[in-house]
């Protein structure tokens, strides 16, 4: 097995696969116990309501690192993927992934749009939502939130896709838990300047429907007017 995961290149699906995971993933680490010894365990978790981008994470970790695992439907409604990753520590570190927040592409992701495209796209999945505004004229606007300002990523939008790309920051108060939840909103706007690129490189590799049909119908209606 580790030959095989000593394997893993650069591709699409890998940058699909990270952009989903720093958004949405969560990696641990924590002690266990066995027959008198302790062992760090190291895991990579998934736990999202949406089945078509957990289906999508669970085939390229059979894919891409030979690792076949259930999706689990827990009490809250959300579907989880759990999957150990001590072993593949080591090539994480080699392809420059780490899955820290905020999403940061890897160096080779931003340095070819056909690795950045389905990168994003795997960000939008995870953390963004679309948003069209100014039905006469419309414009796409798509905010992908995070818990630190996403620095790099701002930069690699307006670097690679050419759009135009800003960071705020939101404050939130959320009755439920009696706290004020802080944020940053990176929004950037896909304008008919940057359609073209945009459908090319990100739209297809978005796996969430209600998102993707957003944009398609914004295509659409701008390809009309």
């Amino acid at each position: 097995m580790e030959q095989e995961i000593l394997k893993v290149e650069q591709s699409e699906e890998l940058a699909y696969f990270i952009g989903v995971m720093q958004g949405d993933g969560y990696f641990g680490s924590y002690p266990v116990y066995d027959r008198g010894r302790t062992e760090m365990r190291h895991v990579l978790s998934l736990k999202v309501k949406d089945a078509e981008m957990v289906t999508k994470i669970q085939s390229i970790w059979l894919s891409i690192f030979g690792r076949k695992r259930k999706i689990h439907l827990r009490p809250c409604g959300r579907l989880e993927l759990t999957v150990a990753v001590k072993t593949l520590l080591e090539i994480f570190k080699k392809l420059d992934i780490d899955f820290k927040d905020p999403p940061k592409p890897p160096g080779w992701v931003k340095e070819d749009i056909k690795f950045f495209g389905p990168y994003l796209a795997g960000v939008i999945d995870a953390d963004g939502d679309v948003h069209i505004k100014r039905p006469q004229y419309p414009q796409c606007l798509i905010r992908i939130t995070s818990g630190h300002p996403q620095l790099e990523l701002e930069k690699s939008i307006k670097d690679i896709l050419g759009c135009g790309a800003a960071i705020y920051e939101r404050y939130m108060y959320v009755k439920q838990w009696g706290i004020i939840y802080h944020s940053f909103r990176l929004h950037f706007l896909v304008s008919s300047k940057t359609i073209h690129s945009f459908t090319k490189h990100v739209l297809p590799y978005i796996q969430i429907p209600r998102k993707k049909d957003k944009i398609l119908k914004y295509i659409k209606t701008t390809s009309n007017n």
